[in-house]
């Protein structure tokens, strides 16, 4: 492909009017984590934005390219294989992430606010408050905590609606052409959940410190999302439309079923719990099937599938933290993911395991105390600051 092609595609994508072939040959630069992290740190932008752009990147790090049946490829990475010599100039991969991500245009604003006989506050750019819900477009980010409530604005090619039980709707606009493919991302913050209600009719719980990539509409073979953190899926039955969650180092496809993957990036551990139906989880080396109430469990380069309490994976859905057989560390480490604390340990500290059932809307102080309790170590607390000594 000649450069006069690419950045005819280049326009397009910013413009909105580029095929799904063209748009998915642009999203590979988000499979490339190392060539885009290079170019972001010349990229002379806000450190939010840069933020932003990571969570996205990671959330498709070390996306497996192996799949058995080559028609069932997710048709990106058909466009990988027939691209992958080819490397763009940086300086034309700055321009577009300034343009693309940096720049509201003037049209999508109008669109966002076009709401029927009420007046709303101006949408306020998520990157001035890094810990606010984001909705993240093509053209700019959007803080879901200031969207009216039971209001549907269209944005983009989508009609979104926010609900007062902490949910987002989404309805696909009938009238944009169909050849289109728009990704929206949404990032959950610390001490939140989010319920999502995606156009193909799929239900979708958003853990905190999640962030979740998914098509505003479906005009591809699959229904392709992207994961970095934990979400549980209750997937409308499509067969004709596979359901598959990428994330790092897995990918998850189902037709209607539901189950639970969590693949925070700060974790060693990645897991996919099947509570209903049948997935196959594809780790680039081998798939495995799962039957309700098993989990399929990666450890670095280790992956096992055994049966599990569903329940007590399901816990933080269901607003509870569920401790099973956890030491103080890996206790502490969901806890301050939640509570957004920083924690450290002084001394040698107990190894030894515990479990239990906490309310997530319980006050830190209270689940503190809880743990204290517990014996074998102390607490001190400084703010946001938590010491744990032996």
């Amino acid at each position: 492909m000649h450069r006069p092609e690419i950045n005819d595609i280049l326009e397009k994508y910013v413009n909105g009017t580029c095929t799904t072939q063209e748009r998915e040959l642009i999203d590979l630069w988000l499979l490339k984590r190392g060539h885009n992290e290079k170019v972001l740190v010349n990229v002379d932008h806000d450190h939010n934005l840069k933020q932003n752009l990571f969570a996205q990147i990671n959330a498709l790090e070390d996306l497996p390219l192996h799949i058995q049946d080559a028609d069932r490829r997710p048709s990106f990475l058909r466009v990988i294989h027939r691209y992958k010599n080819y490397i763009l100039p940086l300086s034309a991969v700055a321009a577009l992430i300034l343009i693309f991500f940096g720049l509201p245009r003037h049209s999508e604003i109008q669109q966002a606010n076009r709401v029927v006989n009420v007046q709303t506050r101006e949408v306020t750019s998520a990157a001035e408050n890094p810990t606010a819900f984001k909705i993240s477009t093509a053209e700019r980010d959007y803080t879901i905590d200031e969207l009216p409530e039971n209001i549907e604005l269209h944005i983009g090619n989508a009609y979104v609606m926010k609900r007062g039980d902490n949910s987002l709707h989404y309805r696909a606009d009938n009238q944009a052409a169909d050849e289109l493919l728009t990704y929206h991302t949404v990032s959950v913050p610390a001490g939140k959940d989010l319920n999502l209600y995606l156009a193909d009719g799929s239900k979708v719980w958003v853990n905190t410190k999640t962030v979740l990539r998914f098509p505003t509409s479906y005009a591809g073979k699959n229904r392709m999302l992207y994961l970095s953190g934990e979400a549980f899926f209750d997937v409308a039955s499509d067969k004709a439309h596979p359901f598959i969650v990428a994330g790092k180092g897995m990918q998850v496809s189902a037709t209607g079923t539901q189950f639970n993957v969590r693949n925070y990036i700060d974790e060693k551990q990645r897991s996919t719990t099947l509570v209903e139906g049948k997935v196959d989880v594809d780790d680039g080396n081998r798939v495995a099937k799962l039957s309700p109430n098993q989990q399929w469990l990666a450890k670095q380069k280790d992956t096992r599938v055994r049966n599990v309490d569903v329940a007590n994976v399901l816990g933080s859905k269901d607003g509870y933290f569920v401790f099973d057989k956890q030491n103080i560390r890996e206790i502490m480490h969901e806890v301050s993911r939640w509570y957004d604390i920083e924690v450290n340990y002084q001394g040698e500290i107990t190894d030894k395991e515990f479990g239990g059932t906490f309310s997530r809307k319980r006050s830190l102080e209270e689940l503190l105390d809880y743990l204290s309790s517990l014996g074998g170590f102390y607490m001190k607390r400084e703010g946001r600051r938590i010491t744990i000594m032996s």
